[in-house]
């Protein structure tokens, strides 16, 4: 029985790729041969279409090459299904997650759905990078946090605008908006083979026009963020059924909507 239960997961995740309808996506950035980061087994970290991405020491290029296509592959399926407004960048961000999560499900992850919450913040004023790291504090160790926390610093526009790199000009691409924004940052690291994800999920608005997202000094008054967290693993089973599937649905998307992010380890 569970064999079968598997095998039919897996029959269902394959039907489900091929059939998912993605209308090729307007590159962000000319498209690279491969991205640094996979070429070694050491830390690293991309922006992925609007995600920040990060790895621990010890995964494999096949392991973070899972990750960003599978959740690259759920962020523009959502976005396609509920697009931004291209004016105001309003979108129907409940029915756009639901979505990403349903697709992330779909292709092997274990992951249910993402229930939010306002973040409360003391103070009058706050950053955003902050309300990432008390999200994330329990959910991974301190030097996997550090990773993350150099992920961030690394977009940080008022240290790095001396060196535009295309992880910024990526990032900014989708965080500069009117009065609202919406992102996720991920810790990854391998447990038992596979994939294994700390994911957090953002959504903002505010009464001002957002500039560097994380960066940037927010007045609690004027300012509404929702927070969602979850820890799920890729189903290696699941996934090598699909994984060609998926990097051709993507196609260029693959490279021209991830970049390497330098976070200087």
């Amino acid at each position: 029985m569970l064999e079968q239960t598997l095998e039919h997961k897996k029959q269902t995740a394959l039907q489900f790729v091929q059939t998912l309808a993605i209308p090729a996506p307007k590159p962000l950035l000319t498209a690279q041969e491969s991205l640094t980061l996979l070429d070694s087994t050491q830390a690293g970290a991309a922006v992925n279409d609007q995600s920040v991405v990060c790895f621990v020491e010890g995964l494999n290029a096949q392991l973070k090459s899972d990750v960003l296509n599978s959740t690259l592959l759920a962020q523009l399926a959502a976005s396609a299904k509920f697009p931004r407004d291209p004016n105001t960048f309003q979108y129907n961000v409940v029915g756009w997650y639901n979505c990403y999560t349903e697709t992330l499900q779909k292709v092997g992850w274990n992951i249910q759905g993402l229930s939010f919450s306002q973040h409360g913040v003391s103070g009058s004023t706050f950053q955003v990078n902050e309300v990432v790291m008390q999200l994330l504090a329990g959910m991974v160790t301190h030097s996997a946090g550090l990773i993350v926390q150099s992920a961030l610093e690394a977009l940080d526009v008022a240290k790095v605008k001396a060196k535009e790199s295309r992880a910024l000009t990526l990032w900014k691409s989708h965080t500069d908006t009117d009065a609202n924004g919406s992102f996720q940052v991920a810790c990854c690291s391998e447990s038992e083979g596979c994939a294994a994800m700390a994911l957090g999920a953002f959504y903002m608005t505010s009464r001002n026009k957002i500039r560097h997202v994380l960066w940037c000094d927010y007045s609690s008054s004027d300012t509404n963020v929702q927070c969602a967290s979850t820890q799920v693993v890729l189903n290696n089973d699941v996934y090598s059924v699909v994984r060609s599937a998926v990097s051709q649905k993507l196609g260029t998307a693959a490279t021209s909507f991830i970049a390497d992010l330098d976070i200087g380890l």
